[in-house]
């Protein structure tokens, strides 16, 4: 049973926060932008990429090391969109999009890199052993 503010019990159910349309438009600029990001990072990367001529005896799995390794700062971006739609999601309020969001994201994404990065040491350590 909802308690409201003042210690009363009450049968209905609380009512979720009110929201400017101001608030909606910061988390959604702001979840875009950083996507964005995200994606001319993993362009440009891939551009770079385009321009190095390959060694003979790189592989396929090589090129994608690179590549990942590149691509480092795109994962935290791409990150802190994603937790901007889902704080903003669940919290509805306009502090969500402009803090709690860069922290979480930063962290998560970096750590993601991490973990795939590794991964991807592994299989090429496997493929060529």
């Amino acid at each position: 049973m909802p308690i409201d503010p003042y210690g009363f019990h009450t049968d209905h159910a609380e009512a979720p926060p009110k929201t400017s349309p101001a608030a909606q438009a910061i988390a959604g600029i702001s979840a875009f932008v950083w996507l964005a990001a995200s994606i001319v990072c993993c362009g440009m990367c891939t551009g770079i990429m385009n321009f190095s001529d390959p060694k003979p005896d790189d592989s396929w799995m090589d090129q994608v090391g690179v590549w990942l390794i590149l691509t480092a700062a795109a994962w935290p971006l791409a990150a802190i969109a994603v937790w901007t739609g889902l704080l903003h999601g669940l919290a509805r309020r306009w502090w969500t999009s402009v803090g709690p969001n860069v922290v979480l994201g930063s962290l998560s994404g970096c750590l993601a890199w991490v973990v795939v990065f590794f991964l991807w040491v592994v299989a090429v350590v496997v493929a060529e052993s």
